[in-house]
């Protein structure tokens, strides 16, 4: 297969893609601020089907286009893009059927990890819920950011450590990035013993013991997250994040 040129144009158009999140995000951003002026005691979570309804044409839409102008399987298109080291933001492929190995989507930041640096990551962990927990988070990476969004198809920060618990089969997984860090405040972790899985809470949105954001270790000194508005679920260094409590479940 050609690879020559394949990354740019893929990258292309997932870039105009993403403008499209962004602004759909912005509406949606400004609609609940609306809407909870009228009503402060309106959730401010977007119902889960609503967000279904919302993503699932942007991402059907742009897996037609993305089909048509290349003429290659998503499958495909990842592998030359990752042949020639061409990063681009792409939604992470499915697992692969017959027991073959998962693919994760492309690393952010820093020098970039294999979709098999990952995959080691998370076989060597013992533990079968966290192990599961892991690998369903890293599937979601290339998945858009939105406030209130709780999966399958978009998250935000705490919607992204639920949605990875409670397929993992861990139900008491609370929802907002401050539940969670309250629920598990008691098993704090020191920063040279960071294990995969533990839950990692920036200091720059720690809030004196209220957080607003979370994010998972993932080792190697990297962190899956789902950012804010306008992006989506990534992998990056856990340098980036500069400071940080950390805790375990």
């Amino acid at each position: 297969m050609q690879t020559a040129g394949i990354g740019t144009a893929v990258t292309s158009a997932y870039s105009a893609v993403d403008t499209s999140v962004g602004e759909l995000n912005t509406k949606i951003d400004a609609s609940y601020k609306a809407v909870r002026t009228d009503d402060p005691d309106k959730s401010p979570y977007l119902p889960t089907d609503i967000v279904e309804g919302l993503f699932n044409g942007v991402w059907d839409t742009l897996n037609a286009t993305y089909d048509e102008v290349h003429g290659v399987s998503d499958q495909a298109a990842t592998t030359a893009l990752n042949i020639t080291g061409d990063y681009g933001d792409l939604p992470p492929s499915s697992p692969t059927s017959g027991g073959g190995s998962p693919s994760y989507g492309p690393v952010s930041y820093g020098t970039p990890l294999s979709n098999s640096e990952l995959q080691a990551m998370v076989a060597n962990v013992t533990d079968a819920k966290k192990r599961k927990f892991l690998d369903t988070a890293l599937h979601q990476v290339g998945d858009p950011y939105i406030y209130g969004a709780e999966g399958p198809n978009a998250f935000d920060c705490s919607g992204l450590v639920q949605y990875s618990a409670r397929q993992a089969g861990i139900t008491d997984m609370p929802r907002t990035a401050s539940e969670q860090y309250h629920a598990t405040m008691s098993h704090p972790v020191a920063p040279n013993d960071l294990q995969p899985g533990d839950l990692i809470f920036p200091d720059a949105e720690f809030n004196g013991g209220d957080p607003g954001h979370v994010m998972i270790y993932v080792g190697d000194g990297r962190v899956v997250e789902a950012p804010h508005t306008g992006d989506h679920v990534k992998v990056i260094q856990l340098a980036q994040v500069g400071g940080f409590h950390a805790t375990r479940f």
